[in-house]
């Protein structure tokens, strides 16, 4: 790449050298679009699109990982510095954005650099932790706490889920997640149960959380975490399946009932055929 042509006319007309400064010009446009365009849905998207185009590839992602420009997004990628995450119109961007990152982190496997990746999100769990311990019941955590900021963590989660593809990368994820901050999900479901714009996307984390793609849940034989998972997702699946069984009149049947009644079985279905529940252990409990 570095031989090639290309670069002598780059080089000559903008002074770009070699494969590392044309990838440094892309990434900054990348984030200047994230920073300055965050309205435009459809730009986002696009420039989401282009970012993830980058770093799908294992060659090109190693490339990705030797710019500062990354090295940037992976440490700085709140909505502090990139503004296009405090639009609702880009709730959805938000799940291929956290996935294109969390691939790049999940590159080189260090700890340090994950647990500061995770920081941001670990302080909204907090948030919603000690919000819900101040509220008596369901409703008062629905009050004090912002819809649109459940909706982004949820929709973060899955992005960075459906990026761990190997057994390491799943295990930082769920050693990270359970057992401090799962008891936050249920919470949230319980207090937006009946609003599908937080429950859909919550739900889709879940489903994404214990799908066993690739072989990445393969726990230890004396490991009880497949069996403490499935408990987990089974008080989600109730949860909100008492919430359905009640809701009788509801005005749009597909989007307010069957859409998240098909995410909990796609759930149910994944967890139960992810090879990681011993299920005669179902018995010695008289489930």
């Amino acid at each position: 790449m570095q031989s090639s042509n290309v670069y002598g006319k780059l080089g000559e007309q903008l002074g770009l050298v070699d494969h590392q400064a044309v990838l440094t010009v892309v990434l900054q446009k990348i984030a200047t679009n994230l920073k300055v365009y965050g309205q435009s849905e459809q730009l986002v998207h696009l420039t989401l699109q282009l970012f993830q185009d980058l770093a799908t590839g294992y060659m090109s992602g190693k490339l990705l990982l030797k710019l500062e420009a990354v090295h940037f997004m992976l440490a700085n990628h709140t909505s502090s510095y990139y503004s296009f995450l405090e639009h609702p119109v880009n709730s959805r961007n938000r799940t291929s954005y956290y996935h294109t990152l969390a691939r790049l982190l999940f590159m080189e496997d260090i700890l340090s650099r994950f647990k500061a990746f995770m920081l941001p999100l670990q302080n909204a769990f907090a948030e919603i932790t000690n919000r819900s311990s101040n509220c008596s019941n369901a409703a008062q955590l629905r009050q004090t706490t912002p819809q649109q900021a459940v909706v982004g963590l949820f929709r973060d989660l899955r992005g960075i889920a459906a990026a761990t593809c190997t057994r390491r990368t799943y295990s930082l994820l769920f050693d990270w997640i359970y057992p401090t901050h799962f008891p936050a999900v249920v919470c949230c479901l319980e207090a937006f149960a009946d609003i599908p714009a937080v429950t859909t996307p919550l739900l889709k984390f879940v489903s994404e959380f214990v799908f066993n793609k690739s072989q990445r849940m393969t726990f230890d034989s004396s490991s009880p975490n497949g069996i403490l998972l499935f408990r987990e997702v089974s008080r989600v699946l109730v949860t909100y399946g008492k919430y359905v069984l009640a809701a009788n009149q509801v005005s749009d049947p597909y989007n307010d009932k069957y859409k998240g009644i098909w995410v909990c079985l796609q759930t149910l279905a994944r967890a139960l055929s992810g090879n990681y529940v011993n299920f005669g252990v179902f018995d010695l409990y008289g489930d």
